[in-house]
């Protein structure tokens, strides 16, 4: 199931959509937002809560989890209105309220749910310290732990890499991605990401193979981010 979305399938041909009941905000995002910003005041409150009900009667239901900020689930990915009726009759957000969702002024377009990045094949004489130093990559030969982190899966370890190897050069951070930040701890990031800085062990498990030790983790390192366990339906018990 989607971070995005919840997706309950039913038996009848109908759905019912709750697209501005969602609540969360990547962390990316968040930080750049001003505070009456993030109290989401453009939000469905309890919309999903009312609805319920449907799940029961075998209509399928649809409810957002991110907020309308982030994405839409009434807009189509081209950024369209799939909203029938006419605009100015449909409840939407506007210009001037996005204007003021960000602490400079920028109108929020687009969440970047991949990872944007550039690519750099390796030459003779490279290694990930000057790599991260070239112009055209980081212009810091310390964020060289941004392409380790990124290519984790080819690079066993940061002090060998060899010759062709085509690197991916990480720009923006995806949705379940932490880019770490000085005097940032795995439970710091786990009480921003889970809301309880005890869950620091899923980020150190999913992390482990580029984490010299839980107890040190340098800026600049890419997190992967597990999704948060789904809450399971209480089972009855008789007593």
């Amino acid at each position: 199931m989607s971070d995005t979305f919840r997706y309950y399938d039913g038996d009848l041909p109908l759905l019912v959509s709750v697209p501005h009941d969602g609540r969360q905000i990547p962390d990316e995002v968040r930080e750049r937002m001003t505070q009456s910003g993030l109290d989401i005041p453009d939000t469905d409150w309890h919309v999903a809560k009312l609805y319920d009900f449907v799940r029961d009667m075998g209509v399928k239901l649809l409810v957002a989890d991110y907020s309308r900020y982030v994405i839409d689930l009434n807009r189509s990915a081209d950024d369209e209105s799939l909203a029938s009726a006419n605009e100015d009759e449909v409840d939407t957000i506007g210009e001037e309220d996005l204007a003021e969702l960000k602490t400079d002024g920028e109108t929020p377009k687009v969440v970047q749910f991949e990872r944007k990045a550039d690519s750099y094949k390796v030459i003779r004489g490279d290694n990930l310290w000057n790599i991260s130093g070239k112009e055209k990559i980081y212009n810091d030969p310390f964020q060289w732990l941004k392409i380790y982190s990124a290519n984790r899966e080819q690079i066993s370890n940061p002090d060998v890499i060899e010759i062709d190897q085509v690197f991916v050069i990480p720009r923006t951070p995806a949705l379940n991605e932490h880019w770490v930040s000085r005097g940032e701890s795995l439970s710091k990031i786990a009480a921003q990401r889970y809301s309880n800085p005890f869950e620091w062990t899923r980020i150190y498990e999913a992390n482990k193979t580029i984490l010299e030790s839980p107890d040190l983790v340098h800026p600049h390192t890419i997190l992967i981010i597990p999704k948060k366990n789904k809450k399971k339906d209480a089972v009855p018990v008789n007593m």
